[in-house]
C-alpha cells in the first residue's frame, strides 16, 4: 500500500548559491550599494543608489530597510557568485518547523537537528536567532561536554553532517535520488517542448523543481522515514559507547554503499567496513518508491502499456 504523500512548505532553494555568514553578506550588500551609486539612469539618475528610491528607507517589523532587501535579492540572483545569507536558512528552518508542529503536543517541545554549517555557528547568526526568535536558540540539538573533541572543528554549532545522527543522511536521501532519476527518466518519454515533459535536469532551476516535487509527492515515503527514525536509538547508544566520538562502523555515507569498488579492484582499504544491508545495495533499491502523480500517461508510454 502506497503511503499518503506529505507536503513541506514553504520551499527554500539555494542550489546554485553559496551560503555565507551575516558579516560576509553585509559586506556584499555594501559592495553592491557602492557599485550602483555612480551609475547614470539607475534608480533616479546619477549618484542615486538603492536607498534613494521612494520608500526604500522604510523598515520592516525587524528594523531591516527595504533597500537592503532589494540589494539582497540582487545578490541572491546574480549570475556570477550568487550568495545567500545564512539568516534565510535560519528563518526557513524555524518558521517551517513551527508550522509543522503548530497545534500538536510537541508545539512547545520540539527540537531541531542541523548540519555543522560554520556560518550558522557564528556569533552574529546566534544573536540573530536570539533576537528574532527568543528561546529558539536553545531548541537546537548540539554536542555536549567533550563530544566534539577530535572529531569536528572546535567551535559552537550542530554536531555535523553525519549518518550516525541523521536518518536522512544515512539512507533516505538515497531514496530521494532514486525517485528523482525515475521521474526524470519516465518524463523524458515525451519530446522536448511537450507540456507533458514536466521534469528535466538541464539547469539548476529544473533540478530544484524535480527535487521539490519528488520530495513532496514521492520519496522518501512515510514507512521508510519511520523505519530509519526508529533506528536512531541504536545509533545513539553506539555513539555514547564511543564516548561521543565518531563511530566508524556506521559511517557508511562517506564510503558509498557498494561492498567493493565498481571497477572490481580489491586492495587494502577498498572493501566496505561493514556489510551492506539489502536496502543499501544499488541493485536492491526499495520497490515502494512512488512515481510522481502527474506522470500517469508518461508511465504508460514509457513501459509500453499505452493504448
Amino acid at each position: 500500500m502506497k503511503a499518503k504523500p506529505y507536503k513541506i512548505t514553504p520551499y527554500l532553494s539555494y542550489n546554485y548559491q553559496t551560503v555565507v555568514g551575516v558579516k560576509a553578506f553585509e559586506g556584499e550588500i555594501e559592495k553592491e550599494r557602492q557599485r550602483v551609486i555612480p551609475m547614470p539612469k539607475k534608480f533616479g539618475g546619477p549618484g542615486r543608489g538603492y536607498e534613494d528610491e521612494p520608500g526604500a528607507r522604510e523598515v520592516d517589523e525587524h528594523g531591516v530597510p527595504k533597500y537592503k532587501k532589494a540589494i539582497a535579492k540582487v545578490i541572491n540572483e546574480r549570475s556570477k557568485d550568487p550568495y545567500r545569507c545564512v539568516t534565510d536558512l535560519i528563518d526557513y528552518t524555524i518558521e517551517s518547523t513551527r508550522k509543522v508542529y503548530r497545534g500538536t503536543v510537541m508545539e512547545d517541545k520540539f527540537m531541531i537537528y542541523g548540519d555543522a554549517l560554520s556560518s550558522w555557528g557564528e556569533a552574529e547568526a546566534q544573536q540573530y536567532i536570539a533576537q528574532k526568535y527568543p528561546g529558539m536558540e536553545k531548541r537546537f540539538i548540539l554536542p555536549v561536554g567533550t563530544s566534539k573533541v577530535g572529531t569536528t572543528a572546535n567551535r559552537f554549532g550542530p554536531p555535523g553532517d553525519s549518518p550516525e545522527h541523521c536518518a536522512l543522511d544515512c539512507n533516505l536521501f538515497a531514496d530521494l535520488k532514486s525517485s528523482m532519476v525515475l521521474n526524470a527518466t519516465v518524463a523524458s518519454v515525451f519530446p522536448m517542448g511537450d507540456a507533458r515533459r514536466i521534469f528535466g535536469q538541464g539547469t539548476p532551476e529544473q533540478v530544484a523543481h524535480l527535487m521539490k516535487e519528488t520530495w513532496e509527492h514521492c520519496a522518501p515515503t512515510l514507512p521508510r522515514i519511520e523505519e530509519d527514525i526508529l533506528r536512531l536509538e541504536g545509533h545513539l547508544k553506539l555513539i555514547v559507547a564511543a564516548n561521543g566520538c565518531m563511530v566508524p562502523d556506521i559511517e557508511l555515507k562517506r564510503h558509498g554503499r557498494r561492498e567493493v569498488r565498481i571497477d572490481g579492484k580489491i586492495e587494502d582499504g577498498e572493501l566496505r567496513k561493514t556489510k551492506a544491508r539489502k536496502r543499501d545495495r544499488k541493485a536492491t533499491l526499495p520497490g515502494d518508491i512512488m512515481l510522481h502523480p502527474s506522470l500517469g500517461d508518461a508511465e504508460k508510454h514509457f513501459f509500453g502499456t499505452a493504448e
